[in-house]
Order: structure tokens, then C-alpha cells, then sequence
């Protein structure tokens, strides 16, 4: 898998959820599922964090909420939370379509 650019990151990532569709919505809190999600694809080495930005800039703007840097932080903190935060609102805009898909059903 080709994880070097958000994009396929994400498509990726959904991929991911997909393929545990039924267990995350069938669990009692999917949203704390869809957060497991985000975590294991958030990535945490150095290289893969600078092929990301290479591709896509505006991650070193940081992220939407800057309560979730810590103090103090360094580049890869910056670029960590802004790409789990991308990858997060792509999960839960899946969840969200996931559940209505479900309840239309």
C-alpha cells in the first residue's frame, strides 16, 4: 500500500473501515472504533510524516484546533496532529454515511 500522500492515506483508511463496516457499527460505541481507526493509521516515523508534507504543505500550517498540540511542540507534534486530524473528520464523515447507509436500509 502506497501511504504517501493524504490522499491514499485516507482512501486507505477507508478502505480499512470498510472491511470492519459491520463490527464498528455493530459495537456498542463506534465512535471510540472509528478513534482506534485513526490511530493505528496515523503515522509515526519521521519519514513518513516528512512524505506527507512534501506532498501536501498546508499540513505544516498545523492543525484546525491547537488545543490538540501540546506545549512547545516540535515540527513532527505540528504535522502528527494535523494529519490525525485530517484522517480523523475522513473517518468520521465515513461513519456518519456509514449509519445513515445502515438506518435507510
Amino acid at each position: 500500500m502506497d501511504n504517501h500522500n493524504m490522499h491514499q492515506l485516507i482512501q486507505n483508511m477507508i478502505a480499512d473501515l470498510n472491511d470492519h463496516k459491520t463490527e464498528i457499527l455493530d459495537h456498542q460505541y463506534p465512535d471510540d472504533q472509528v478513534n482506534e481507526f485513526v490511530d493505528s493509521w496515523t503515522p509515526i516515523y519521521y519519514h513518513h510524516l516528512a512524505q506527507l508534507l512534501a506532498d501536501d504543505p498546508s499540513l505544516g500550517h498545523g492543525p484546525d484546533d491547537s488545543g490538540l498540540v501540546k506545549e512547545n511542540p516540535t515540527v513532527w507534534d505540528i504535522l502528527t496532529v494535523a494529519v490525525y486530524e485530517k484522517l480523523s473528520a475522513a473517518a468520521y464523515e465515513w461513519l456518519y454515511d456509514a449509519q445513515n447507509e445502515r438506518e435507510a436500509a
